[in-house]
């Protein structure tokens, strides 16, 4: 919800029964469905993602991942560190092609983007 992907957040264990009601909606499924997902929405959990905006912002707007690298080593903060950690783990060339799409991305509209995985 935070990053506006979703518009609600249904909490795993009320899953199997939702799925239950939404297969009993037989008519007029464009104004059941929004009454049944309100019914069994609840506020999501905190996240990591809220409290490491600043973060995000700070490190991550870089054109280049060493760029983004050099910004996450600047600082000694934990949540850097782990990033570093982490990013350490994955392909140099997938976080670069990454970035490149992301970068992409952002002057795309949502139905291109889907276009270009596919």
């Amino acid at each position: 919800l935070y990053a506006g992907l979703v518009d609600a957040f249904i909490p795993s264990y009320r899953i199997p029964e939702f799925l239950a009601n939404l297969v009993q909606i037989d008519t007029n499924f464009e104004e059941q469905l929004p009454v049944l997902i309100d019914a069994f929405s609840s506020p999501p959990p905190d996240g990591t993602l809220s409290a490491m905006h600043d973060t995000i912002n700070a490190c991550f707007d870089a054109d280049q991942m060493g760029e983004i690298i050099k910004r996450l080593k600047d600082q000694h903060q934990p949540e850097r560190q782990a990033l570093l950690k982490l990013l350490a783990t994955k392909s140099p060339q997938s976080l670069t092609v990454t970035l490149a799409y992301l970068k992409k991305a952002k002057t795309l509209s949502f139905d291109e983007c889907l276009r270009l995985d596919y």
